[in-house]
């Protein structure tokens, strides 16, 4: 039987948490001032009507083992509703109730009580039972250890839940995955089938399946495909085909087949499998089940099931097989075409987990339902895309498979519920998305986002590689966060991104002004998408000056936008907004192009620096290419060029950035490291990455000449670039004071508010001509 499959328990609820909480300080009273006493609280149990009226509402058994006796001393009166037998014909010792618990769970609940007595702490742990009545039941078993005055354990208190219910519901769950994912994996109806069989076999327990189909042509049942459990994996595969008559119609199949509801049949003349190839005296079935299948109110053929013990499910658990029959039959009828398109657009093909499209129509779905309360949580693994470009997408595609099954078994095994998540998602390749209706607070949506970032501090391993990963959650809420699907989406990558901002494994909720801001954010992109096309957008200019001459050596292309709103743009208010789409792409194409044409149309051209984005130097876009159809197309010389690269930007993509900056330089463009100072290990980057020039960042600039320490590291800066060969520039220099420091210390260039604010191309051209310089005195 598939472990994964059942290591599931339903949740406590709140309230009866706290009820349970109550009694279980009674009981605690009652057993340590009842230690000596040999009367068995099981039979008569003597306490207060408080405490009588709490133990028989409870819809859970409380029970007390003493580990002395290994005898029962207290079992509430609600053990009768779920063993369906009366306490008074039970035994109190431990090895009578042992018999309802299904054989290949028993050692399972001796070795829970061992351990307690060994090491008290509190355990839980899920077991089937067969009932006195003869229906199968699961159950979620909470253990606490009751310690004497010396804390030694004397006794065993236990909380008993009977979750058939929640099992089946997430048995279903796991059986509709398996089905979308099966029918996306098989190209055939055969395969298809023998993974369905399976799906269904080790998920319920039995050990054999078959599918019968019916030609209503021939009046007949063929049996197409058939499964074989690990017990019975070396039985020979049997294809029967009869036709239906006088002399078959007591085959199960064809009694199946006649009916419209499940059979279920111990009798011996149904136990052999029609064409089966075994050892009777070796193979002992004990019960077969049939469903038929029926599509349009058109029965098209029968599932059995086989088994080698009795599992007596209960009407839930059959109604689940019917269920289940039910879409496994719309599959066939429709040749698996119309469904496999279906779960393409629903589905994530390489997963099997759901896409952003079933996430959004699963929200406007619960919103419409009328669902009081939705978490939406969204987490991102950092820098995934490097895993494709540094291993190739097969390794990536792996990881990926690997790190979604993990996610999904700790959704599974959470609380020991599914029922806390009612759908996961893979929205884009390492991200993925949980939806839950059932968090109340925000302790727990954080106790179960804590649990699953905590999945990234252990590596993923694949073909002989150890990757540690990262991620970041944001978390968004109904109806506070938002009332559509787009609202509470958008939120929970606001809170994503903030999270983001504040360092890798971090979550963050959503605030009132996370669906402003992701209006703004919406608004700003559609109006950079209407800036290119209404020529919204000016490059602007801003000259860098020679310490040694005072004359203008070189311009930054810095972009500025026209909004017809709200006049001037600075890049600060919606550059990082470009950065999270693809729209960054076209805006730096914009500036590229833009400076190049303006090169082309100086008349005394001046090396020309632009900034670029780190998304620039993923493999997916080809930068080299771009900038030499641009040079081409304007006939300028890349001695004019310069880029303008970040620590941060090198950083995304080490290997690959140091390649494109090789081929950069090769072409004559001059390359700078801009910001430097700002990283954790910039002189690190001058000798990894051998920029032509570096730019100290203002934050520096700001304190010098008055600070002492900003005096030492500018020094330090420019005295370790220039022993490199280095060209060293200053930003940001604003006052006479901090050029003449900055001139006393043999920095190269400067730039900054106090020679001249970015101004227009034609304005800086102006400039140029005319030869103006920086005035300077001592």
């Amino acid at each position: 039987m598939d472990r994964q499959t059942l290591i599931l328990v339903a949740s406590i609820l709140i309230s009866v948490v706290f009820i349970t909480g109550l009694v279980f300080i009674a009981l605690l009273y009652k057993t340590r001032n009842n230690q000596n006493s040999s009367k068995s609280a099981l039979y008569d149990y003597d306490d207060k009507q408080l405490f009588l009226e709490f133990t028989q509402n409870i819809q859970q058994v409380l029970w007390r083992l003493s580990t002395e006796t290994n005898e029962f001393t207290f079992i509430s009166r609600y053990a009768e509703q779920v063993f369906a037998q009366p306490l008074d014909l039970i035994d109190k010792k431990i090895e009578t109730w042992l018999r309802f618990v299904v054989p290949e769970d028993q050692p399972k609940v001796m070795h829970a009580l061992k351990r307690m007595k060994e090491n008290p702490a509190n355990n839980t742990l899920q077991i089937k039972i067969l009932r006195a009545d003869g229906i199968m039941a699961v159950l979620s078993l909470q253990l606490f250890p009751s310690l004497d005055a010396q804390g030694k354990i004397i006794a065993i208190l236990g909380i008993t839940s009977d979750v058939t219910t929640q099992f089946n519901a997430a048995l279903q769950k796991r059986l509709r995955a398996d089905l979308h994912k099966n029918l996306n994996k098989s190209n055939d109806l055969n395969s298809f089938t023998y993974s369905t069989l399976q799906s269904i076999g080790l998920a319920v327990g039995y050990d054999m399946g078959e599918l019968w189909i019916f030609d209503e042509k021939e009046n007949s049942l063929a049996c197409i495909v058939s499964w074989f459990g690990e017990k019975l994996k070396n039985s020979v595969e049997h294809h029967q085909q009869f036709i239906i008559s006088p002399q078959t119609q007591h085959e199960f199949p064809v009694i199946c087949l006649n009916n419209n509801i499940i059979q279920y049949s111990t009798h011996k003349t149904h136990l052999k499998p029609m064409g089966a190839n075994w050892d009777e005296k070796t193979v002992k079935l004990k019960e077969v089940v049939g469903i038929p299948i029926e599509v349009a109110d058109k029965r098209i053929g029968v599932l059995c099931f086989y088994n080698q013990q009795i599992l007596n499910l209960d009407v839930d658990g059959y109604r689940l097989l019917l269920d289940f029959a039910k879409e496994f039959g719309e599959y066939i009828q429709n040749k698996l075409l119309t469904k496999q398109l279906k779960y393409i657009s629903d589905y994530d093909v390489l997963t099997g987990l759901h896409n952003h499209v079933s996430i959004e129509k699963k929200i406007k779905e619960m919103i419409a339902n009328g669902t009081q309360s939705i978490t939406v949580i969204k987490l991102r693994v950092n820098n995934f895309q490097l895993i494709n470009f540094a291993f190739g997408y097969d390794v990536g595609n792996k990881i990926l498979q690997e790190m979604s099954k993990k996610i999904v078994d700790f959704s599974t095994n959470f609380s020991n519920s599914l029922s806390y998540i009612d759908m996961i998602a893979l929205i884009e390749s390492g991200a993925f998305c949980f939806l839950s209706s059932q968090f109340r607070d925000k302790k727990m949506i954080t106790d179960f986002v804590g649990v699953l970032l905590n999945l990234f501090k252990q590596p993923f391993k694949k073909n002989d590689i150890e990757l540690f990963l990262s991620a970041n959650v944001g978390i968004s809420r109904y109806p506070q966060n938002g009332t559509t699907s787009e609202q509470l989406l958008g939120s929970a990558v606001m809170a994503l991104l903030e999270s983001s901002n504040e360092g890798s494994n971090r979550f963050k909720f959503a605030t009132k002004d996370s669906f402003k801001k992701t209006s703004e954010h919406l608004e700003i992109e559609n109006a950079i998408h209407h800036a290119l096309e209404n020529n919204e957008l000016e490059l602007y200019y801003q000259p860098k000056v020679s310490l040694k001459t005072g004359a203008i050596v070189g311009v930054e292309g810095l972009i500025r936008w026209h909004d017809p709103r709200n006049s001037m743009r600075t890049p600060e208010y919606f550059i990082s907004v470009c950065e999270q789409s693809d729209l960054i792409f076209k805006v730096n194409e914009w500036v590229m192009a833009t400076a190049i044409r303006d090169i082309a149309r100086s008349e005394q051209p001046i090396r020309t620096s632009i900034n670029l984005s780190a998304r620039q130097f993923s493999t997916s876009y080809n930068l080299l290419e771009q900038l030499n159809q641009l040079s081409a197309q304007y006939g300028v010389d890349y001695q004019y060029l310069e880029m303008e690269v970040t620590e941060t930007l090198l950083m995304t993509n080490r290997l690959y950035a140091s390649k494109v900056i090789s081929e950069l330089r090769k072409l004559g463009v001059t390359i700078s490291l801009d910001d430097f100072g700002t990283g954790y290990s910039s002189f690190a980057y001058l000798m990894n990455f051998a920029p032509d020039v570096i730019k100290m960042d203002k934050s520096f600039i700001d304190g010098i000449p008055e600070d002492s320490k900003s005096n030492k590291i500018v020094n330090a800066m420019i005295s370790v670039a220039h022993s490199l060969g280095l060209k060293v520039v200053a930003e940001g220099v604003e006052n006479a004071a901090q050029v003449g420091f900055l001139k006393s210390a043999d920095c190269d260039e400067i730039q900054g508010y106090y020679f001249s604010k970015p101004v227009p191309f034609a304005e800086v051209q102006m400039m140029i001509k005319n030869d103006l310089r920086l005035s300077y005195s001592e």
